[in-house]
């Protein structure tokens, strides 16, 4: 944002220089990025003087030249050449000295230099009004009054108009600093905490003239919860034209371009106060104003000539036949004030945030009204701005008032309210600010205290001040007033520790991320936006999901957010399996969206990926290719990892997956994994086996850590491994051979792992072979051959009776 230090010299004065007022700014957290310097005629008619004509003669050697001899100050008499036809002697003329340079309008730049001119020296240059940067003649040189002395430098002459400009890097919270004022009243503040001495003077309106009623607009807020605040007054016998050079000034400086004087001084007034005015040409309203919303995909022509598609939700500045303004944001080109205008209805309102940045993005809408509506600005500044315009309006147009002012208004919510702890001041800010000097610093906030006690301040937040709506903001505030570097600092070292919480969802995936970065996998962030055409080959699950459309897309492949992690995960696969990247190990944690029934859901979830080619790339690498099992092993030591231990694999049947098991914890799904189905990969261009999981973390986290940590010693005494091959029906699964083992032998037996599985033809078709090993260990004792012995025949025959095994 820029800032002009002339344009704050109307508000706060003082002797400070630019970089001081710079470093004031920045302490006070309107970081100033850059100074710039600005000048109305770049160069500022440096080395061009008043000079007069002595004599003028005809060229010897040119037809068209003229051979002039002119006193530029009491004594030097310099030897010019000159080619405009109006030169004559006795004439007071801008002379461009020897050394100096000239800019042009067109951006060109002219170095003066000593010549010769067809054998004639000319030391300078007589100049023309373009070539000063002045206007566009060139049809002569430019003649002066007479009665301006010889010598005297040309930016007096012409009043050249200097300024420095702040560039100011404006945090979106400081609403109240969008101006010129406002950024004024902050300075203000630190001038007064820091003693600096200064003048301020405010903006008051003493006089202002009543309406004569003689074209009265009547206004009319159908939705006062969107536009609480409405002001319209109407302006007749408006002359159309410049505004005054101070205007223009004022706008060039800040890199607005002038346009008249109606535009101007509302343009003026938004950056002066911080309120956006909005002008219509009145004798193009029909009836009374509205402001309401219209109809879903009514149509609007804004000044620019595009058409909006508006939406039922769009607040409408209107009048008895058609839409003029879309509120706070862009006018309309059946109102726009023209050459031929002769009467504005001035419109000044206070309308409610949300709906103007919601109207703004729908509409792809950026300008200097709906920057300030967006952030919030100041519901008490409405009427008094207004007035301003007003003001410069019969000053500079010749505007007379028609009408009383018209309001259409609500009673304004009560200021916030706060009360400052000491306590928690200078715990925050770690030492103690004097009592005195904190009064000194909310009274120049404009910060009202309304009671103090032992305890702290109760106060009262001015309206303007938006953002400050809780206590640490209000020392936020002091802080900054204060001075962060009138903040000693400490030999103690002291940190704030936040309570450990085994729930806190951000260690859980904390947790998980190094677990599976430490399998070696890596992990990927995807885009949370979509294709929708993924639906068609969306996964099976207990509830039906549906999509969550994006309002504005981007493009149809980006048009709905992600219901699953499966697809950003195959696309990540299928990019780098053709950029020859064989051995895949990814995971994502992502969140996904959808809608069930009728409600939005937002969930968070995991996925892991895992692809390795049939290539073999040389005689020493693990040749290993990685197997349904060995999905499901990595997901099963990741679960054990944060101790949910209680859950099953049931058989999954789906069109995503060619072989798939559910998990289920507590008889709810919290996940899934598979071998993805060849149809699916051909989709992304896979040609490679792809072992995918999906687990749900918000059902997880409604388990996770709550069971008891346990610590114990190692023990000192060995384990022992045992192995069984039992040949079981195919309709036994390897959870009743683990639940039967510890029913039987509760005692010594460590775990049980399948190592192996078998199906062919060495044995029947109805049968399979499972490979299991038991691990026993004893706290107490080591254990003998001869026990472990008795342990093993006793699980055999509890297998052979209950499970119908046979040893192989």
């Amino acid at each position: 944002m820029n800032i002009s230090y002339n344009w704050l010299k109307k508000y706060l004065k003082s002797d400070l220089s630019i970089e001081e007022i710079a470093s004031h700014l920045t302490d006070l957290g309107l970081e100033v990025e850059g100074t710039l310097f600005f000048e109305t005629v770049k160069g500022g008619l440096d080395g061009v003087v008043v000079g007069e004509v002595i004599t003028c003669v005809q060229h010897p050697n040119a037809d068209r030249l003229k051979l002039t001899t002119v006193k530029v100050n009491k004594s030097k008499i310099l030897q010019i050449v000159c080619g405009a036809p109006n030169i004559n002697k006795g004439q007071k003329v801008p002379v461009a000295l020897v050394g100096s340079v000239l800019y042009t309008n067109d951006g060109s730049e002219i170095k003066i230099k000593a010549s010769k001119i067809r054998g004639e020296e000319s030391h300078g240059m007589i100049c023309a009004e373009d070539e000063l940067g002045l206007g566009d003649s060139h049809e002569g040189i430019l003649i002066l009054k007479n009665d301006i002395p010889v010598g005297t430098p040309c930016s007096k002459v012409f009043d050249i108009f200097e300024d420095y400009v702040f560039d100011i890097g404006l945090t979106p919270n400081r609403t109240d600093a969008m101006s010129h004022m406002g950024v004024a009243r902050d300075l203000k503040a630190s001038f007064i905490q820091n003693n600096i001495k200064h003048q301020w003077k405010n903006t008051n309106i003493e006089v202002f003239p009543s309406g004569s009623n003689t074209k009265k607009i009547e206004v009319q807020v159908d939705n006062p919860d969107v536009s609480p605040r409405y002001f319209g007054v109407t302006l007749t016998n408006i002359k159309i034209g410049p505004s005054p050079s101070w205007i223009q000034n004022s706008l060039k400086s800040i890199g607005i371009l002038p346009k008249n004087n109606v535009v101007d001084i509302t343009n003026y007034v938004l950056h002066d106060i911080g309120q956006p005015i909005h002008s219509f040409d009145a004798d193009k309203i029909k009836g009374k104003i509205t402001v309401k919303t219209l109809e879903n995909k009514s149509k609007f022509k804004t000044l620019d000539g595009s058409i909006l598609t508006l939406s039922s939700e769009d607040l409408m500045i209107c009048d008895e036949e058609k839409p003029l303004c879309l509120a706070g944001i862009y006018g309309g080109e059946l109102s726009g004030v023209s050459d031929a205008t002769t009467s504005v209805f001035l419109e000044s309102a206070y309308f409610d945030s949300v709906s103007i940045r919601k109207s703004a993005k729908r509409h792809g809408l950026k300008t200097d009204a709906s920057f300030r509506f967006e952030r919030g600005i100041d519901p008490e500044n409405t009427e008094f701005a207004l007035k301003n315009a007003v003001l410069l309006m019969i000053e500079y147009a010749g505007a007379n008032v028609a009408s009383e002012i018209q309001e259409v208004s609500i009673p304004l919510k009560e200021a916030n309210k706060i009360f400052l702890s000491y306590n928690n001041l200078e715990k925050t800010i770690g030492q103690v600010i004097p009592k005195e000097n904190l009064t000194k610093i909310l009274n120049s906030l404009d910060i009202k205290i309304d009671n103090v006690s032992k305890e702290g301040i109760g106060l009262t937040i001015p309206r303007y001040r938006v953002d400050v709506t809780r206590s640490v903001d209000v020392i936020e505030e002091i802080l900054r007033i204060y001075g962060y570097n009138s903040i000693k600092s400490s030999k103690e070292l002291k940190i704030n520790l936040s309570e450990f919480d085994n729930n806190n969802f951000f260690l859980i995936d904390e947790y998980i991320s190094k677990q599976l970065v430490g399998m070696g996998f890596s992990e990927i962030i995807n885009n949370s936006i979509t294709n929708p055409l993924y639906d068609n080959l969306s996964i099976e699950t207990s509830e039906k999901l549906k999509a969550v459309k994006i309002i504005n897309p981007l493009g149809v492949e980006l048009s709905q957010l992600r219901k699953t992690l499966i697809y950003s995960g195959l696309e990540v696969i299928a990019f780098n399996l053709n950029r020859q990247q064989k051995n895949i190990k990814l995971y994502e944690l992502g969140k996904t969206y959808s809608i069930v029934n009728g409600s939005h859901k937002e969930s968070k979830s995991l996925f892991v990926g895992l692809v390795k080619s049939n290539e073999n790339h040389h005689w020493s690498s693990d040749n290993k290719i990685p197997s349904f099992f060995h999905l499901k092993g990595i997901i099963s030591e990741l679960l054990k990892s944060i101790k949910i231990c209680d859950y099953e694999y049931v058989s999954l049947n789906t069109d995503f997956f060619s072989e798939g098991l559910s998990i289920k914890l507590n008889d709810i799904e919290i996940g899934h994994l598979g071998i993805v189905k060849k149809s699916i990969r051909k989709y992304f261009g896979i040609n490679e086996n792809v072992y995918a999981s999906i687990i749900d973390l918000e059902q997880i986290n409604h388990v996770d850590f709550k069971q008891t940590f346990k610590v114990s010693e190692v023990s000192k005494y060995p384990s022992t491994q045992r192995d069984f091959a039992l040949l079981l029906d195919k309709n036994i699964s390897f959870k009743s051979v683990v639940k039967l083992s510890k029913k039987t032998e509760s005692n010594i037996l460590e775990s049980i792992d399948l190592f192996d599985v078998y199906e062919g033809d060495k044995i029947p078709n109805d049968k399979k072979s499972y490979g299991v090993r038991f691990t026993f260990l004893d706290k107490r004792k080591t254990l003998t051959d001869n026990y472990i012995d008795k342990v093993m025949n006793k699980l055999k025959i509890q297998f052979e009776q209950e499970l119908n095994a046979q040893l192989r």
